[in-house]
């Protein structure tokens, strides 16, 4: 995803664009592609947790 950003980044730009602008909107979209993947990668780990913390409770019941 880095290297896709990267080279649209370095690429020649298309006209009636100003650069500053198209580079703002590369920047911001791989801003936002690296929150989405932080999100996905924290709800997952809390899912983990939490079906853990059931794991422990069925073992705790289980041994009495």
């Amino acid at each position: 995803m880095a290297l896709i950003y990267a080279g649209r980044y370095l690429q020649d730009h298309t006209g009636g664009r100003p650069l500053d602008l198209d580079h703002t909107f590369i920047v911001l979209g791989g801003v936002i592609g690296l929150l989405m993947l932080v999100i996905v990668v924290l709800t997952s780990l809390l899912g983990a947790a939490r079906l853990q913390n059931q794991i422990n409770d069925l073992d705790r019941m289980l041994r009495g």
